[in-house]
């Protein structure tokens, strides 16, 4: 799985784990976003472990009939 560090504006991070669906492919995501002192080298393992746990208790549950995975803006509208 993909995560990604990326650092915004100035001393905050943002942490990125995709939700893949049953066939792997990414649907979603789950993020954290935290000023940097408060995800150093020895916090991110730990978060980075949360947060994929969480992924793959969530990416099996998506139901890829669901509409609103399917065809967003119909069920929104076209914004």
């Amino acid at each position: 799985m993909l995560v990604d560090l990326v650092p915004i504006h100035g001393n905050r991070r943002f942490q990125v784990l995709p939700i893949l669906d049953r066939d792997g492919r990414a649907v979603a995501a789950l993020s954290v976003a935290t000023v940097s002192d408060r995800l150093g080298p020895d916090r991110l393992p730990m978060v980075v472990d949360m947060l994929k746990r969480e992924a793959a208790l969530i990416g099996p549950r998506i139901n890829p009939f669901d509409p609103l995975l399917r065809r967003p803006s119909q069920v929104f509208g076209q914004g």
